[in-house]
């Protein structure tokens, strides 16, 4: 028995010694997560500086042994608030930057969801609560109840690759005295990121939103989507590849004025890659249908492209338009400052050849279908030639090929034409005058329509209207016909060809 009972108490020796040193070496490894986790989340910080909508007002962190926290306050830059600015300078009210602030609530490794029985193995773990002030939550209650408005979970692996998922909550909310109703079904979004923040993915979904403004209107927008995949290249561009798509969105107001529209299918697209020193990007709009007030347009399709575009030269333009927007200049200061930033610092855009092309743009109005293409490209600029714009010109190839309804140009032209002629007026016209202008209108554009028919400067394919336009070299060609420019005219005028003037 004294045997037995010495084996067992060497046994529970044994096993208390082994838990006392598992949890000695799971403290330490805490610990050192932790302190990893301190580095990594101001990292983030840092990171969220460089970006174009926030600046960094503050920011501080208290680290425990398996805990910590960590508290950010953000400004909003113009990028995000122009609209609201907009907003306010018309209503002539004043603006006051919007700051937001939160707090990070993180647990460290190398367990730190064990408390959930999860036995991911992490760095951290974090959740993030917005700090509201007290009229704010209570301006949002109504709408989220009790639940925080945002949700944001970030999981951070030892090696700092993250992923992070935020969401907010649906709410159906109504207004008993109004009647208006908002229907907001929620949002879920994904981001991945690397260690070292050269590589990010969003996955973004947000279901659809209903406002019915009961004798107003109402207004419906349906599922959004939004994927991104982007690596850190050339110039310490972000390269990469992204969708946004719309499902759908209708409009009906009844007041002050009836209007209705809707469109569905619409999507944009964009790649960005880099061949040696120089970018290239490619950007798609597509859109199925739109309605406004019975009048159907779509499908619609554009695709544009951009070529050899100086990547350096590009980056640099990128970080001083970043940190001009974080200056807070007036809408004209920023204009003056981004004009004198493209002057002084984008003439090496010029001079590395850069291409433009237009690779196709349809759309099908009521009326028929518009197909419009086009390049631009600039070959040998010198700084120069700023100063000599013909040299510059004869420097610029460029090509458009346009195709429209006849109904559609004899009408937007007959329109432009006729508020000219109003304008020019200088008095108030009753009805019958606005007819006779009209009907003058009408006839001087069918008149300069049937003028370059003739000229062979359009042709005519059924009810289409069509030509071609080149410019090489510092001439232009319409339809294979050369159109001498007023500059060149004056140059054969002032330099007539040599005659013979010997008599016989």
């Amino acid at each position: 028995m004294e045997q037995q009972g010495f084996v067992v108490g060497t046994r529970v020796k044994y096993g208390l010694a082994a838990l006392a040193g598992s949890v000695v070496v799971y403290g330490g490894a805490s610990w050192w997560a932790g302190h990893g986790a301190e580095q990594a989340m101001a990292a983030q910080v840092q990171q969220l500086g460089k970006m174009p909508y926030f600046v960094v007002k503050s920011s501080s962190y208290k680290r425990g042994w398996f805990s910590a926290e960590q508290t950010v306050e953000l400004e909003l830059t113009d990028r995000l608030t122009w609209p609201y600015q907009a907003y306010l300078k018309f209503a002539d009210k004043p603006y006051t930057p919007i700051r937001i602030k939160y707090r990070n609530h993180v647990q460290h490794g190398p367990l730190p969801l064990l408390g959930s029985f999860n036995l991911r193995p992490l760095k951290a773990y974090v959740e993030t609560e917005l700090i509201l002030s007290a009229d704010a939550k209570k301006a949002l209650k109504p709408f989220f109840g009790e639940q925080p408005p945002i949700r944001i979970e970030n999981r951070i692996a030892f090696n700092n690759d993250g992923q992070m998922r935020i969401r907010m909550p649906a709410f159906d909310y109504q207004e008993a005295l109004s009647g208006v109703k908002l229907n907001w079904q929620g949002m879920d979004s994904g981001l991945t990121y690397s260690g070292d923040y050269t590589r990010y993915g969003v996955n973004s979904l947000l279901p659809g939103t209903l406002l019915d403004a009961a004798s107003k209107g109402q207004i419906e927008v349906g599922k959004i989507t939004l994927k991104t995949e982007s690596q850190r290249g050339v110039a310490g561009l972000m390269l990469g590849r992204g969708e946004a798509t719309l499902g759908k969105l209708t409009a009906g107001i009844k007041e002050p004025a009836p209007f209705k529209a809707g469109l569905t299918g619409l999507r944009y697209s964009y790649q960005s890659s880099a061949e040696g020193d120089f970018l290239n990007s490619d950007v798609q709009l597509d859109l199925a249908t739109l309605d406004l007030n019975g009048k159907h347009y779509g499908p619609a399709h554009m695709a544009f492209a951009a070529r050899h575009l100086h990547a350096p030269t590009v980056a640099r333009l990128e970080q001083l338009f970043l940190d001009m927007d974080k200056q807070g200049l007036s809408a004209q200061g920023a204009t003056d400052k981004a004009f004198e930033l493209v002057k002084k610092n984008g003439l090496p855009l010029l001079r590395h050849d850069p291409q433009l092309e237009l690779k196709q743009l349809n759309i099908t109005l009521p009326e028929g279908k518009v197909n419009v293409s086009g390049k631009l490209a600039l070959k040998g600029f010198q700084d120069t030639d700023l100063e000599q714009p013909l040299v510059m010109l004869e420097k610029i190839d460029a090509r458009a090929d346009i195709k429209l309804p006849k109904k559609v140009v004899e009408t937007y032209v007959r329109l432009l034409v006729r508020n000219i002629l109003i304008d020019r007026s200088g008095s108030e016209l009753n009805e019958e005058q606005v007819a006779n202008i009209d009907n003058l209108a009408q006839q001087l554009v069918q008149g300069q329509i049937a003028n370059l028919l003739e000229q062979k400067l359009i042709r005519a394919e059924g009810d289409i209207l069509a030509t071609i336009a080149v410019w090489h070299g510092g001439k232009l060609a319409v339809n294979e016909v050369n159109v001498p420019l007023p500059w060149q005219v004056k140059a054969t005028v002032e330099n007539p060809p040599e005659t013979d003037t010997k008599k016989p």
